[in-house]
């Protein structure tokens, strides 16, 4: 049950390192952690919510680490049922026990951002971005949510420099970066920079030779799976669609809206005119 809120949270989690004794909580966290944070990755409902009941039941008498993988599992796992402010909540508690872990900052602040509570999200991805080991996809992650939220709260100056040292970071085999920088961009409405990274993520991914290919020229000849959520989300979906509408560029053959999402009905009537046989 993947939706495009999930998008923006890939990335963030890692498994309870080894080293660790592996205890009943930490366990159940690598058994899960993986496909929880991967979107493209589908759990059936009743999974989610035996995850949920296992991690509550056994919070009632867990030490600090392993309350910490509890609430974190309850927290990817409402996250997953769309039930942000329980995600939220739980994320928070996961934060009490680990009041630095980079992994529960960034997934509050994240899912905070998607309530609409930017200002409320930005300390602590602040916190995650002085945590998070440097250079990682997480940081990339963290950094567009943050550009993301100072956008959307009008502090333009301050989201172009979180946006800026995304893309200096940025890194080709990990096309998720390009993907999420996409997103952001579109939104910040830098569209043809959007259409760029969504080339640069396609040819990633899919291990393609760019050479001079123009992005338009590469996203025409785009696998039929990079069409789909949360692949491509609707935000830079339609930014390509505005750029290739400009260009009078043609879009893959049977390109489509994202499924689970919403656009405005303007941006179905591109889609339409521009799909359409």
């Amino acid at each position: 049950m993947s939706t495009a809120l999930d998008f923006c949270l890939v990335g963030f989690r890692v498994a309870a390192p080894m080293s660790l004794p592996l205890t009943k909580a930490l366990k159940l966290y690598n058994e899960h952690v993986k496909a929880l944070d991967d979107p493209t990755v589908e759990i059936p409902e009743i999974t989610l919510h035996r995850i949920i009941h296992e991690a509550r039941r056994g919070l009632k008498d867990a030490g600090l680490d392993d309350r910490w993988a509890f609430w974190s599992l309850i927290g990817l796992a409402e996250r997953r049922l769309a039930h942000l402010p329980e995600a939220a909540s739980a994320f928070r508690n996961a934060l009490l026990t680990r009041p630095n872990d980079p992994y529960s900052a960034a997934s509050l602040g994240t899912v905070l951002a998607m309530l609409g509570r930017h200002r409320e999200a930005l300390p602590f991805l602040a916190t995650a971005l002085r945590n998070v080991p440097a250079g990682s996809i997480t940081e990339v992650l963290v950094l567009c949510a943050q550009a993301e939220a100072l956008h959307t709260i009008g502090e333009a100056e301050g989201a172009r420099a979180a946006l800026t040292r995304a893309i200096r970071l940025a890194r080709a085999e990990e096309p998720q970066m390009y993907l999420r920088l996409a997103d952001v961009l579109a939104s910040s409405g830098r569209d043809d920079d959007a259409v760029e990274f969504l080339a640069r993520a396609v040819a990633a991914g899919n291990k393609i030779e760019r050479g001079d290919r123009p992005a338009l020229e590469l996203l025409r000849d785009v696998p039929a799976p990079w069409l789909k959520p949360p692949l491509i989300t609707p935000v830079a979906a339609e930014a390509w669609v505005r750029v290739a509408e400009r260009e009078d560029a043609p879009l893959p053959e049977g390109m489509a809206t994202p499924a689970r999402v919403s656009l405005s009905p303007e941006g179905w009537a591109r889609f339409a005119a521009l799909v359409k046989d």
